[in-house]
């Protein structure tokens, strides 16, 4: 190995070099330090010694994607040490090509224990956002047995429509924000916890002081996720209370104005509940329910296509139409 190749182990970090192959040929002090492997141990073993799979699949993808066309790569690691301890950390790896061999240049740098005592990758945050979300969702909701896989299919038909959507029209939105309105999406009807039963699962028509106390799930499910988000004080859900609130909120506005309960119009609504209020209005069309027959899925796309410009944001809607056509192998 050549000095300008060992300068790299003076580093503070610790670095670990390989050949072309990926096999390990040298390391510094601080690698043997964070790693529990002497450099005896570990010279001539493939990189993936200390690799575990807690770190996300996709991330290893994009790594060997990324160094197999010679390029730079940086990410999160989960690996394990020598004596089984799991230890976090962002990797650099650069490929270097001297002397007609390519040789990769890795700089670890241990992340520094947050307050709860260990690191948490985003993709685990996330999970554990949209299950306890899911959770409190069906809790408050428990009164219908059918209702788990209606909070399900919205949340998940929503992902797929928002994630079309922004590729669609070109948005740029990222990865965080499309989970978030997902995830939030489960809570779209928390409030009709507060509803009496006899009002919500009535089989005739609603009356106009029914249906005022039925319009009131809106007020409900906003002040039940203030109170409880307050009690969770804890930066990790800041971002779903926006998104939740807009939500339950705004979910039955109308793009006309027509709708409730603040009668918002167009873009006024926010784009998260405009997207819910298209999901949730077809998989309530497409069940059946105590007070109604299940429609098919044709005579439900035609009614969101029939509502496209009024009850629903005209972009959306075509979204939606495409999606579905796509879904269907037709698009």
């Amino acid at each position: 190995m050549n000095d300008q190749l060992r300068t790299f182990l003076q580093l503070g970090d610790a670095v670990i070099i390989t050949d072309d192959q990926h096999q390990i040929l040298e390391i510094n002090s601080s690698y043997e330090a964070i790693t529990g492997y002497s450099r005896r141990e570990i010279l001539g073993k493939t990189a993936g010694i200390v690799r575990t799979s807690l770190t996300p699949g996709h991330i290893h993808e994009s790594m060997k994607e990324a160094l197999k066309a010679k390029r730079p790569w940086s990410g999160v690691f989960i690996n394990r040490r020598k004596d089984g301890q799991l230890w976090h950390s962002s990797i650099t790896i650069t490929p270097l090509y001297m002397d007609e061999s390519w040789y990769y240049i890795g700089i670890f740098r241990e992340l520094e224990q947050l307050p709860s005592g260990f690191y948490m990758p985003q993709e685990r945050i996330g999970h554990i956002q949209s299950s306890l979300l899911k959770v409190l969702a069906i809790s408050c909701e428990i009164r219908d047995p059918g209702i788990e896989s209606h909070l399900v299919r919205v949340r998940d038909l929503t992902e797929e429509l928002v994630r079309y959507h922004n590729e669609r029209m070109q948005l740029g939105w990222k990865e965080e924000r499309l989970s978030r309105i997902a995830s939030a999406s489960i809570l779209h009807d928390i409030g009709k916890s507060g509803i009496p039963e006899g009002i919500l699962y009535k089989p005739g028509p609603l009356a106009d002081y029914e249906r005022t106390i039925i319009e009131m799930h809106t007020f409900i499910g906003v002040d039940i996720i203030e109170k409880i988000f307050n009690e969770f004080n804890d930066e990790l859900f800041t971002s779903e209370l926006t998104a939740s609130r807009h939500i339950i909120l705004h979910h039955h506005e109308r793009w006309d104005g027509e709708g409730y309960p603040h009668k918002l119009a167009g873009e006024a609504i926010p784009i998260e509940a405009r997207i819910v209020s298209i999901v949730d209005v077809f998989d309530a069309l497409t069940s059946k329910r105590p007070y109604k027959e299940k429609w098919s899925e044709v005579q439900a796309l035609a009614y969101i296509k029939e509502m496209r410009g009024t009850q629903f944001d005209p972009d959306l809607v075509d979204s939606f139409i495409q999606l579905n056509k796509q879904k269907e192998g037709l698009a």
